[in-house]
């Protein structure tokens, strides 16, 4: 009769360390997406940095030298995103795509919301030092 307690007790001892091994496994899975996420999240920032000021410095601000009131048109602001998500998207490369795609995250909705938020910030400074 002593086998049977014993064997239930060794029982429950492995199915509790599947348990705690599944959660920690889980754990471990979060925080390597989180710190997906965070990496992610600042290389695709740094680039488009780099892709908005590059842009700006060049077709917007000869655009603007051009123009009567020396602001876009509805349609060059357009060609000026576009150029800016085309140079960001030909510099990521597949294996940031990936990336993206592997932990959840729309690269073009990622990339889209990054130039609007730094064409917001910019576009600010570079009023200011006028």
């Amino acid at each position: 009769m002593n086998i049977i307690p014993a064997t239930i007790i060794s029982v429950l001892g492995g199915l509790s360390l599947l348990v705690l091994i599944g959660y920690i496994a889980g754990l471990l899975n979060q925080k390597i997406k989180e710190t997906s996420l965070k990496n992610l999240l600042m290389l695709v920032n740094e680039i488009a940095y780099n892709a908005v000021v590059e842009v700006g410095e060049t077709f917007v601000k000869d655009i603007k030298q051009k123009s009567k009131d020396g602001k876009l048109t509805v349609e060059e602001a357009k060609e000026a995103f576009s150029r800016a998500k085309n140079k960001i998207k030909e510099t990521i490369g597949s294996q940031v795509v990936a990336l993206a795609k592997q932990i959840g995250i729309e690269i073009d909705k990622l990339i889209d919301i990054t130039i609007e938020r730094l064409v917001s910030e910019l576009k600010s400074r570079w009023t200011k030092k006028k």
